[in-house]
């Protein structure tokens, strides 16, 4: 998706939730545009096993100037506002954007079908990288 658009798109929030738990699927620089948020809050578990929040996502909310607050870092994260102001019971997390990493050379990869059994339906696949 290259752009996000809907009859409804929210503009300029303050506190955009971000979603998957900060996976790489999740918020696009387009949704970012679009919503352009001062605060997000990322709900993620300690440790866990997918990697999440994603460095991909956490650069892009810092180089946007988002102040990130995680609960895999701050426990339950608490926004209260007056109308005017926002606060939060934590502090954000210190993100520092990193130039985006020069693209690396395809990996070539070789598929070779090494048994073939269409009465079975079964296909045997050999993969070959050279990394």
């Amino acid at each position: 998706m290259n752009e996000f658009k809907t009859a409804h798109s929210p503009r300029n929030v303050d506190v955009l939730k971000v979603g998957h738990h900060g996976s790489d699927t999740s918020t696009s620089q387009a949704f970012l545009d679009a919503v352009n948020p001062d605060y997000a809050v990322i709900s993620v578990g300690k440790g866990n096993t997918y990697g999440h929040p994603s460095p991909t996502v956490l650069n892009r909310l810092a180089s946007a100037g988002v102040k990130v607050y995680r609960t895999d870092e701050s426990g339950t994260i608490v926004a209260t506002t007056d109308g005017t102001t926002i606060t939060f019971n934590a502090k954000p997390s210190e993100i520092k954007p990193v130039s985006p990493v020069e693209e690396q050379p395809e990996a070539s990869v070789d598929v070779v079908i090494s048994d073939l059994d269409l009465e079975n339906e079964k296909v045997t696949m050999i993969v070959r990288r050279d990394l």
